[in-house]
């Protein structure tokens, strides 16, 4: 009967609402007409009109038609405020000349909306998760005129939508929280405000705050927003502490303690419950879940930080794990061990994957002498490690190991490591702090460090930040463009995109029949849903109630909206000093999780260069690789003449020269022996130098070796010392400079001049010494300039057997990464092309050795397996081509990349039965 009552009010208010709106105006204009005068009266007529005894009976008409005409339009101003209010649960705003017709209006709108959500089909009983005796059809249980609304929306300007977009499908059947994620989701209210002010020992009453309506109160504290009319009936005529009481369902004071209706029983139309469930950390095994006891309603006495925190085990969201130990940085900012190691890896892994898009190019001597960024906060963190991060790439023969697990990359993007108690690394569970505010002196560098720590974590496209452009200038000043990081251009914006995604998400959700973000990325995990992170300094006072709607849904659709101020929307609050550890928080479990926690945290150019560095080694060089071919980079071509050459862009003055042949070959009368092709090696008179020999001079002699046209006093300590003071420069060359001069001494005892000077240039003295980098040089530069293929392919020789590694594996010196990767790329031209001159020489077997030793030099590179298998096919070695096709999908595997579709093509053309067939042409190689 009470449903019957419910749809007769509805249409018996809907009705009403149709005369007022349409029926007035319609009989004004029919029986009455215009009211106002056609044109202006003139003063005449208006003198005539005051002299009249009596006034006309149509003047009266008249003026009576246009009081009802403004009272018909405060009618519908009426109508037109209430209903949005009245779908998003908001208090309306009153109008000034409204007076009684608003909550009449009001009353009328909500009778309406009541009888529509009643007729509209409810979640049954026994079905947990929406289905309904396993008809697919109806699966997923939902309100068909929500769902109306939602699709208009979206389709027609999704900018206005108001956040009862998000309740609407509230009804949808989901996974419930953990037993945590309870205890810190019953410790606050929806609106930001303590449950202190409740009475404690009255848990059947609610104490009324700012925006709220008897319709939001019933759907947060009952589940149902349609038992409104049970929370009026029980407390209409009750006195309320500040003498008033309730006598209108659509006005309630903030302060007013609302008696609640029992919630013993669930409510006829509330869902049943699916059974918890957890979200798995691995695809095998599920931690049991903890148990937690009730959370208490924080008050004044129980909101400071307990002494002795409550251990975490089991899946708690905030476990405290025994990881990695924090890397502590030079400026005092800490971060997590796994943070550091996973920029080291995802460094080094973009490197290789940026080596594996290799495309072969003439071999031409050369080398590029770009200067490496400056990345201090990077070496920091490998100096820290242990291992040069420069130098994980130097071994050919496995890819780093990333610190994350994959599958835990995809499906819990948002579980992170975010600080550290009693030597502890605590861990969290992002989406389950959605709606807190973090507020203190160091919540800049706190909220850095998270975006930084989930945009390493994360797998490629699993998380997502959105901010506007001016906090994410604050947060990460000078950071490049990111395709994980959104920026808008204000807060409304983002609104706006966060009403976006949740009618995205929230469809992408009912098409797949999940329950929550966590359900779908388990279920589709060739397709997982991001977590999308909203960070926000600043929410407008009347776009409250518009987040606190949207944060409604947010944990169940995969969104973490995180507040950078004490913003009253909120759902709980750390408080943090200086140090960056928690102080103060709410609700209470909130403070027993996170107190006394200090928090990691990371400066804006520390952020920015940390994230700038994973950005840029995982960029795509393909694209970068193709048109290097067309256009060479513009690199110093130096000939075995030590001359430049006259057709490339000169870097270096003409003249400066490489030494000469018979100094820069394989003589043994030169005192110093230097390699640096591999690891750094010095030899003084046949013994090598160990100890002794500062390393300063070492990186002087280094940086000078790949410059033998010399450089002046303030380039050498620009490019190496850059930080010295204007006044120290000289000093700061000559130090290492005598180091040399002292160590370096002939058999009876003279100085040996290591570093020559020549005019205002400083170069190696090819006389004192001789280098493998010049060997590898000089013979690059012979064979360009051979005519025949023999010259070309002693040469060659000369400059493969040079390379021995890359250059000064091993080493982490800032600026040696640009060159060590152009030398790398001209290391592999020349083998390649070796390899072709054997071949088409008649030497099968020394192209096979040469292909072989090239790809235990890069085995990520694609072009020299297809090179390798086509040279076994064409000597009928198919087995030879199957092993090492099987041998390049084992090293792409370990990067994670796919593999051509050239070399998938070739492999499948050379393994037909009929590729090697008696009388087929052989296969043709590609081109060079």
């Amino acid at each position: 009967m009470a449903r019957v009552g419910r749809v007769l009010r509805g249409f018996v208010a809907l009705g009403l609402l149709a005369a007022l709106v349409v029926g007035i105006p319609w009989a004004l204009w029919h029986f009455i007409g215009w009211p106002l005068p056609h044109h202006v009266p003139s003063i005449g007529q208006v003198g005539h009109a005051l002299n009249q005894r009596g006034i006309p009976d149509q003047a009266l008409l008249d003026a009576l038609a246009v009081v009802v005409w403004i009272t018909w339009a405060t009618l519908v101003a009426s109508i037109a405020v209430e209903i949005p209010a009245a779908l998003s649960g908001r208090h309306p705003p009153r109008l000034p000349l409204a007076g009684m017709f608003q909550p009449i209006t009001g009353r009328l709108v909500a009778a309406v909306i009541v009888a529509a959500l009643t007729l509209a089909p409810r979640p049954a009983h026994g079905s947990p998760s929406g289905s309904l005796s396993g008809n697919p059809s109806s699966a997923t249980v939902r309100r068909p005129v929500a769902a109306l609304v939602l699709k208009d929306a979206a389709l027609n300007d999704p900018a206005p939508i108001d956040a009862v977009l998000t309740r609407a499908t509230r009804t949808l059947p989901t996974r419930p929280p953990s037993p945590e994620a309870s205890a810190f989701l019953a410790g606050a209210t929806p609106s930001g405000a303590p449950v202190a002010t409740q009475p404690a020992d009255s848990p059947s009453t609610y104490v009324v705050q700012r925006g709220d309506t008897l319709w939001g109160i019933a759907e947060r504290q009952l589940g149902d927003p349609l038992e409104w009319q049970a929370i009026y009936q029980l407390n209409e005529g009750r006195p309320q502490p500040d003498g008033a009481t309730l006598t209108d369902p659509h006005w309630i004071d903030p302060g007013w303690t609302l008696l609640l209706p029992d919630t013993s029983s669930p409510p006829p139309a509330a869902p049943v419950s699916p059974p918890p469930l957890t979200t798995p950390t691995s695809p095998t095994t599920e931690p049991p879940a903890t148990t937690l006891p009730p959370a208490t309603t924080p008050g004044p006495a129980n909101r400071a930080i307990p002494t002795t925190p409550t251990p975490a085990t089991g899946t708690d969201p905030f476990r405290a794990s025994q990881g990695g130990e924090p890397v502590r940085l030079p400026s005092g900012s800490v971060v997590a061990g796994s943070f550091a190691a996973g920029v080291l890896s995802a460094v080094a892994l973009g490197r290789l994957r940026r080596r594996h898009a290799y495309r072969y190019r003439p071999p031409e001597p050369g080398r590029d002498l770009t200067p490496e960024p400056l990345r201090p906060t990077l070496c920091h963190l490998a100096r820290v490690a242990g291992t040069p991060w420069a130098a994980q790439v130097d071994d050919p023969g496995a890819a780093p190991a990333f610190p994350f697990d994959d599958t835990e990359r995809r499906q819990d993007p948002g579980r992170l490591e975010v600080g550290c108690r009693n030597g502890e690394t605590v861990t969290v569970e992002l989406t389950d702090l959605s709606g807190t505010a973090l507020c203190g002196p160091s919540t800049d560098d706190i909220v850095r460090a998270v975006v930084a720590g989930l945009l390493v974590r994360a797998d490629p496209g699993a998380v997502e930040v959105l901010l506007t452009t001016a906090l994410a200038d604050r947060l990460l000043p000078g950071l490049g463009p990111d395709r994980a990081i959104r920026r808008a251009k204000s807060t409304d914006d983002v609104a706006r995109a966060v009403e976006a995604e949740t009618i995205a998400r929230t469809r992408r959700l009912d098409a797949a029949d999940a329950a929550d973000a966590a359900s779908f990325r388990e279920e589709n995990p060739e397709n997982p849903l991001p977590l999308l992170v909203v960070l926000l300094d600043s929410v407008p006072d009347e776009s409250r109630g518009r987040w606190s709607a949207l944060l409604a849904e947010a944990r169940r659709l995969g969104i973490a909206v995180v507040f950078l101020d004490d913003i009253r929307v909120t759902a709980g609050r750390l408080v943090v000093d200086a140090s960056r550890t928690v102080t103060d928080a709410e609700p209470h479990p909130l403070a027993e999780r996170l107190g006394g926690v200090q928090l990691f945290g990371l400066r804006g150019d520390e952020a920015a260069e940390l994230l700038g560095s994973v950005t840029d080694a995982n960029r795509a060089a393909d694209d970068e690789d193709e048109a290097n071919v067309q256009t060479p980079e513009p690199t110093t071509v130096l000939h075995r003449n030590g001359n430049v050459d006259e057709s490339s862009p000169p870097a270096a003055p003409v003249g400066m020269r490489w030494p000469e042949p018979s100094l820069g070959g394989e003589g043994t009368d030169r005192p110093l022996v230097v390699e640096v092709l591999g690891p750094y090696r010095i030899a003084a008179f046949g013994e090598p130098v160990t100890t002794g020999l500062r390393g300063r001079a070492k990186t002087l002699l280094a940086w000078c070796l790949l410059r033998p046209e010399g450089a002046t006093i303030g380039e050498v300590v620009d490019a190496l010392w850059p930080d010295t003071p204007p006044d120290r420069v000289l000093n700061q060359f000559w130090h290492p400079l005598g180091d040399l001069r002292a160590y370096f001494r002939g058999p009876a005892g003279e100085t040996l001049d290591v570093l020559e000077k020549v005019g205002e240039h400083y170069r190696p003295n090819p006389a004192e010494m001789t280098c493998d980098l010049w060997d590898f040089q000089t013979g690059l530069a012979e064979a360009a300039r051979a005519t025949d293929d023999e010259s070309a392919r002693q040469a060659l020789r000369r400059a493969v057997d040079a390379y021995r590694g890359d250059l000064l594996a091993g080493s982490d010196y800032p600026w040696v990464e640009p060159v060590r990767q152009d030398l790398h790329r001209r290391a592999l031209d020349s083998h390649l092309r070796l390899a072709e001159i054997e071949d088409h020489a008649g030497h099968p077997d020394a192209a096979v050795d040469t292909l072989e030793r090239v790809i235990d030099l890069d085995r990520y590179a694609e072009e020299p397996y297809r090179r390798l298998m086509t040279l076994h096919a064409a000597h009928g070695r198919l087995d030879a081509v199957t092993t090492t096709w099987q041998f390049l999908q084992r090293r792409l595997a370990d990067l994670d990349v796919d593999g051509d579709d050239a070399t998938a093509r070739l492999y499948r053309s050379l393994t037909t039965p009929d590729a090697t067939s008696p009388g087929r042409p052989r296969p043709i190689r590609l081109s060079s």
